[in-house]
């Protein structure tokens, strides 16, 4: 590996890691209105307050969220 394909690895890491942060922002902002909310988008049930305290950004209370992950 040469000089040329360590910095485009680098180069490469350093957007992925900038990509992910705007996405990450943009959830967040997007989140910032349904913290009050409180209702899961599967279910309907209310998220419990603690949840949205860790996880502003999610759409899901716990048992869908888990259900969803163990679909995976």
């Amino acid at each position: 590996m040469d000089d040329i394909d360590r910095a485009n690895e680098s180069l490469q890491a350093q957007t992925d890691r900038m990509e992910q942060g705007i996405r990450r922002r943009r959830e967040l902002q997007d989140a910032a209105p349904r913290c009050t909310e409180r209702d899961c988008n599967d279910c309907g049930y209310p998220i419990p307050a603690q949840r949205l305290k860790l996880l502003p950004w999610t759409l899901l209370c716990f048992d869908c969220q888990s259900f969803v992950e163990l679909r995976r």
